[in-house]
């Protein structure tokens, strides 16, 4: 296999998925077969991807951006509509975008890069890819629906309902735009279990070389088995009593892309066309949903400040008691002190008192008042001569 294929186009690998889907995973697994994922990459985030996202910061950033500039996010069910991506195109993010890969590419035979949100953006995205012209090949991530909600509920506190409605928006919209181009469907669980096979799939689809040393430290160095805290298996969702049938079926079909078992591409696209017809039918309700949570998230955040605010003020409650207990200890050391001043005193008054009353009863005091007497006449005629 030769890593230089045959089209004349800078070749692209983009990595499409429902977060938490392993596409990190994945996007890590690129680096085997040579392809670069530039050197403006996400930092590791302990706890949320302990091995690092694989994601490229500034196109993560553009992507942040567009969302919010049409008032949407990475977990709103709201469908992204062609009035929307046109306002995007005519308010400068298609140029940004364009410029944006061109410079991302520009010396890298075989670029590769991931981002949830690309699978809401992709029509988007796609007008790039061709005005850029490249050569582009996708891999769809996909991972158990319920392993998705559960990572969800617990990085996010997401519920599962909304979880496998994201997960369906996700896996349909990108089935849609890819259908009839060059891709391959990628199961995280198959890849954690067979690393090396699954990879293997994947060069042999887009005719890419794996470098045996770079893939014994993809498995051995990066994979970890105790990142993946949850593994279900198909029949786990057929008989799970919060599923829809259409969550089902989606799974299902791409369960067996994933396993190269393939359907026509006419029978695949049928099934996608009745998909999005559903999704159609829901896009009002997912509005709905969305208002609703922003409203419920904005409860949670005037809660959370208010709590804060409380704790606060009992953080300053506490230290003015504090500083009041610590007055008061103070005032009270003094007043012991002066008690014990006047103490000491009363007792010194007392005792000169007692040494009064003994020299006055005493023999010599007795002896001697007659010279005290005549003492005392002398001064007085002194004082009369005088």
């Amino acid at each position: 296999m030769d890593n230089s294929y045959t089209s004349e186009h800078k070749r692209l690998l983009v990595v499409l998925g429902m977060h938490r889907s392993g596409t990190s995973a994945i996007s890590r697994g690129l680096q085997v077969m040579g392809v670069q994922l530039g050197d403006r990459l996400m930092p590791v985030d302990e706890g949320n991807n302990d091995k690092g996202f694989w994601e490229d910061i500034d196109i993560n950033a553009l992507n942040v951006e567009m969302l919010n500039a049409i008032h949407n996010d990475w977990h709103h069910l709201s469908l992204i509509t062609s009035v929307e991506l046109e306002w995007l195109k005519s308010n400068g993010y298609f140029a940004r975008a364009t410029e944006l890969m061109q410079h991302k590419t520009c010396n890298i035979p075989i670029f590769g890069f991931k981002d949830p949100r690309v699978s809401k953006l992709l029509p988007f995205w796609q007008e790039v890819f061709s005005y850029c012209q490249f050569d582009v090949n996708y891999i769809l991530a996909i991972r158990h629906p319920i392993s998705v909600a559960l990572s969800l509920a617990h990085r996010n506190g997401i519920d599962m309902e909304k979880s496998h409605l994201l997960w369906l928006i996700h896996v349909i919209k990108s089935l849609s735009g890819i259908l009839g181009l060059s891709y391959i469907v990628l199961d995280y669980d198959k890849l954690m279990l067979n690393p090396e096979a699954e990879l293997l799939r994947v060069a042999r689809k887009f005719h890419l070389t794996i470098n045996l040393t770079e893939l014994a430290q993809y498995q051995s160095g990066f994979l970890d088995q105790n990142l993946r805290h949850t593994v279900f298996n198909h029949e786990d969702l057929m008989h799970h009593d919060r599923t829809s049938d259409l969550l089902r079926e989606v799974f299902t079909t791409v369960l067996n892309l994933s396993n190269d078992q393939h359907l026509s591409e006419n029978e695949l696209r049928n099934h996608i066309q009745k998909w999005e017809a559903e999704l159609e039918i829901m896009k009002l309700s997912f509005v709905m949903a969305d208002k609703a949570y922003m409203q419920i998230d904005a409860v949670h955040q005037q809660l959370a400040a208010k709590e804060a605010l409380i704790s606060q003020c009992e953080q300053e409650k506490l230290h003015i008691l504090s500083e009041s207990q610590r007055t008061t200890d103070g005032l009270s050391s003094q007043i012991a002190q002066l008690l014990q001043q006047l103490s000491e005193k009363d007792s010194r008054i007392l005792q000169e008192q007692v040494n009064m009353d003994k020299l006055l009863t005493s023999r010599s005091w007795q002896i001697t008042k007659p010279l005290r007497y005549i003492s005392k006449l002398l001064r007085n005629r002194k004082s009369v001569q005088e």
